[in-house]
């Protein structure tokens, strides 16, 4: 049995003996550095994703195909706008690039609780999903209309795609080598903080022990 494996085996023993579950207490979700995994790789593919800024007649014509010519709104759920989120995510569900990149044809405008609740799937299973917050859960009006618009969009309009291993070759492959070495980083961080926290665990219930007996 290895050192962190030890101590976490004392500290499981001491639990046992001084924690009592009350039925309305519920510990705080712990911050784990591994927990940002999906956020960095989501990253390493959005730094190298190119961007083309639209000009303002491509914004109006965008807006126009969804009748917003007054007032611009979410497309998915008609509250008010925050950003404009990619139609087609940058990164597949499987954490792979999509390919797709940042341009007028895949952007669309939308709130905040829609683009979250989105994520990088696919807006068309999502938006009638029972997803926390998706339109259809919200119990969204005229929800077959915006559909109708949305597929208007996704039909319509000429998007880029990218196959980067076949585009950059070598540098693709450095660059995965590069996600690689920081994801390993993460979990080497995360197994040394595990190590720490039991260890300052242990020493600060010892220390408690040992007071408890002297007063």
């Amino acid at each position: 049995m290895n050192k962190k494996e030890q101590i976490k085996e004392a500290v499981d023993k001491i639990k046992e003996k001084v924690n009592e579950k009350h039925r309305d207490f519920k510990m705080p979700v712990g911050g784990k550095i591994t927990s940002r995994k999906s956020t960095l790789v989501a990253t390493f593919y959005k730094s190298i994703t190119p961007e083309f800024l639209p000009t303002k007649k491509q914004v109006v014509e965008v807006l126009d195909l969804f009748g917003m010519q007054n007032v611009c709104s979410c497309v998915y759920c008609g509250d008010g706008w925050s950003e404009w989120d990619h139609f087609f995510s940058i990164v597949k569900k499987g954490g792979e690039p999509s390919g797709y990149v940042t341009e007028i044809s895949n952007l669309v405008p939308c709130c905040g609780k829609c683009n979250q609740s989105k994520g990088n799937n696919y807006w068309k299973e999502w938006i009638t999903s029972s997803a926390k917050k998706s339109p259809a859960s919200r119990g969204v009006a005229n929800l077959d209309k915006k559909i109708e618009l949305l597929e208007l969009f996704e039909t319509t309009q000429k998007r880029q795609t990218i196959d980067y291993a076949k585009m950059l070759g070598a540098s693709w492959d450095l660059h995965l080598l590069n996600l690689k070495a920081a994801v390993d980083a993460l979990v080497k961080a995360e197994n040394h903080a595990t190590i720490l926290r039991l260890s300052i665990h242990t020493i600060l219930t010892k220390e408690a022990a040992k007071n408890a007996r002297r007063s």
